[in-house]
């Protein structure tokens, strides 16, 4: 064959170009994401807070954090809160980032390379995670993360490339050259290379770094993640092949599973991976991904893509009440409470903007402390208010005679001043309430609605009353548990 005449640009300028220019948004989300990982405690709230700025990913996470996959059973999880409280902060977190690099990865020229990469992602990270479960791992859902993004470099590539991608493709194809050969010569790196600095560079999970910087030690929650991907490339040539013989052959001596329990379920492992690929809506990748018997796929209905505005969801409020009510039973951090409050509201009402602002100890300001919605920085800043020294306003009225006001433009008689409000954030539609524990205002919700999305009325009042009042009655109920 002709002469490779690529020029290498080298690792790192595509580290750089990749992070920069083709991925930026992912990259943003991981960076936010990634930013938690050091105090889980403390960063269950921020995490959801991550995932609502994007309706999409909120829906898909909630549909996966129900999928029987995640979800054992119980009550059907309404809240990005409650997904936390239920599935833990690491599962999660993870679920967020391989939402976000799925909606990443999938364009380009080379999108038939990259869906069969993703297929055989998915079902490589499915037989991954039952390998770690047979072994006793304490964590199989850290190590299913890891196998769907354990070829993240690959992937990134191979939707970016352009001629060079197209270059390396037929060097593949034609030359006879191993993949890492063939990379090595039209590129000067490996991709593997590549994953290693990307998921550095988006503090991915520690087993996944791991994975891409060393090889695999025998018996290690990496070699899981290796022979799981080898398992799902082999089944490529069908379930007889040699190739797939050899592959269950060395994950069934992984697992101490005989040869013949392992391969009576690959078709199960198979089938579970098409409907894992279609709760991440890769449609395209279940097509790919080798099961013995399509037909034994529960068809499910297309998924519908997330319209920028529903409305309110009385079903999705009465969710979020439910949780709260059953959350409030347990001894709850009053982090989650308010945060389901503010869901409810965000979501369940549809709200544009949320904000949870808090009185100071000396009672002098009501300030921002978690914001939901577009502009949460600029709306952080500028909802400060001074309490003290300052005319009567809504925001005095709201603190000192605990009244709450529904705010759209029509004058109301007896209504105090908005002009502050108005100043600081704009005429948008919009709620304010007070939140009250034990007689005394602690802080305030403020819930408001872009004009284009209707105005808001005495239901949208009644519905963040509401939230407000439950979670009111929660942080009421913990301080009494406390005294006691």
């Amino acid at each position: 064959m002709s002469a490779v005449t690529v020029p290498n640009s080298g690792l790192q300028s595509w580290v750089e170009r990749i992070r920069d220019q083709e991925m930026p948004v992912f990259g943003a989300t991981a960076g936010a994401v990634g930013a938690l990982i050091d105090s889980e405690r403390a960063s269950a709230a921020s995490l959801g807070r991550v995932i609502l700025r994007d309706p999409g990913m909120t829906a898909r996470v909630l549909k996966l954090a129900n999928s029987a996959y995640f979800h054992n059973g119980g009550a059907s999880i309404s809240t990005i809160s409650r997904a936390i409280v239920v599935l833990g902060f690491d599962l999660v977190r993870s679920v967020a980032l391989s939402v976000a690099l799925v909606d990443s990865v999938v364009q380009g020229e080379m999108r038939n390379k990259v869906v069969r990469e993703m297929a055989r992602s998915f079902h490589a990270a499915v037989h991954a995670r039952n390998a770690a479960q047979k072994r006793g791992d304490g964590s199989p859902e850290e190590v299913f993360i890891a196998a769907l993004l354990g070829r993240i470099g690959e992937l990134a590539f191979w939707c970016f490339s352009g001629a060079t991608g197209e270059v390396l493709d037929r060097v593949e194809r034609e030359s006879g050259l191993t993949e890492d050969e063939a990379e090595i010569r039209v590129l000067g790196f490996r991709l593997r290379q590549l994953t290693a600095l990307l998921a550095k560079e988006w503090k991915l999970s520690p087993l996944l770094q791991s994975l891409a910087q060393y090889d695999a030690r025998p018996g290690s929650r990496e070699m899981a993640v290796v022979l799981a991907h080898r398992l799902a490339r082999a089944a490529e040539y069908g379930w007889e092949s040699a190739a797939a013989q050899a592959a269950l052959h060395d994950m069934a001596e992984y697992t101490g599973q005989p040869v013949a329990n392992l391969a009576e379920t690959v078709a199960q492992t198979a089938e579970e991976a098409a409907r894992i690929a279609h709760f991440y809506c890769m449609d395209e990748a279940v097509e790919l991904i080798p099961v013995p018997n399509r037909e034994n796929l529960v068809e499910t209905p297309a998924e519908q893509t997330e319209p920028p505005w529903r409305g309110p969801d009385l079903g999705l409020q009465l969710g979020v009440a439910r949780e709260m009510s059953a959350l409030m039973g347990g001894r709850p951090a009053p982090t989650e409470l308010l945060d389901m409050a503010l869901e409810g509201i965000f979501r369940g009402a549809a709200f544009d903007q949320v904000v949870f602002a808090a009185v100071s100890t000396n009672r002098s300001q009501l300030a921002a402390k978690v914001v939901l919605g577009e502009g949460a920085e600029r709306l952080q800043r500028r909802f400060q208010f001074a309490l003290a020294g300052v005319p009567r306003d809504v925001v005095t009225d709201l603190v000192e005679r605990q009244r709450s006001y529904r705010i759209d433009g029509t004058a109301v008689s007896g209504m105090p001043s908005s002009g502050r409000l108005h100043a600081a954030l704009g005429d948008t539609p919009c709620v304010l309430a007070p939140l009250c524990v034990n007689a005394q205002t602690i802080g305030a919700i403020y819930a408001a609605r872009t004009p284009a999305h209707g105005a808001v009325g005495e239901e949208d009042l009644q519905a963040v009353l509401h939230f407000v009042r439950l979670a009111a009655l929660g942080l009421e109920l913990n301080a009494a548990r406390r005294r006691g």
